[in-house]
């Protein structure tokens, strides 16, 4: 990959032959993810170019190409994702629909506050919402029937508006692609590679669950908070 995110052919392949040669690791502020060089692998600085790794310091900001940046504005998806996810929304599948939309909104509030659960031959989606959300919960309620034809119940009513609906199907495609647990959830390339239109609606239903928006000295601010640091960077 070159500076700017582009697949390319590697044109000079260099080899070393070394032993018990210093190695490096390297962890961006903020980051969760640690990776290991050997010294003399290149690393690209905002202020400096490539660099040797071993002659990177703290404080010097690493630019990182954004692989994401291109999109498919056909109304397919990339790696035949068309026959993944045939079933939803039901007989709406494309880049262009506002089902499609509705399907990715739904993906983003399960990511944020979604879980499945396996119970026998129960496979079931749930949605958690607060006591005080029942406008919120009303408009799950036909999302779901909308995009699934499921009718959700109404779970623990006295206390919270928390909903639950069953479909197989489903449960898998969301545990596989997107984990189960706070700590495990992830947001799947093809997330990150759909259209804006549909990237928007993705951080639309993650926004409308673990985030928040506010006005903080003249400029409308957006907050996203979650215990799992390799989520927020998916996000």
């Amino acid at each position: 990959m070159n500076r700017s995110g582009e697949l390319v052919e590697i044109r000079n392949l260099q080899r070393y032959e070394k032993e018990n040669e210093p190695i490096y690791k390297l962890k961006p502020a903020g980051s969760y993810r640690t990776t290991t060089f050997t010294g003399e692998h290149p690393i690209y600085l905002k202020d400096k170019g490539f660099v040797k790794m071993k002659d990177v310091k703290k404080g010097d900001w690493l630019s990182i190409p954004n692989r994401y940046r291109p999109y498919y504005p056909e109304n397919k998806f990339k790696n035949g994702l068309e026959e993944i996810l045939w079933k939803w929304p039901r007989g709406y599948w494309d880049n262009g629909s506002e089902a499609t939309a509705m399907f990715f909104y739904f993906l983003g509030l399960f990511v944020g506050d979604g879980f499945t659960n396996i119970n026998g031959n129960s496979y079931d989606v749930y949605m958690s919402i607060g006591k005080q959300e029942s406008e919120f919960a009303e408009y799950y309620d036909t999302l779901v029937e909308k995009i699934f034809e499921r009718k959700c119940i109404k779970v623990r009513g006295d206390r919270e508006q928390t909903r639950r609906f069953t479909d197989k199907e489903l449960v898998e495609f969301l545990n596989k692609e997107f984990g189960h647990t706070a700590y495990k959830k992830r947001v799947p390339d093809w997330i990150k590679e759909a259209v804006p239109s549909l990237r928007r609606a993705f951080i639309q239903g993650y926004l409308d669950t673990d985030g928040s928006v506010f006005y903080d000295r003249g400029k409308i601010r957006a907050n996203f908070t979650s215990v799992n640091l390799e989520l927020l960077e998916d996000i």
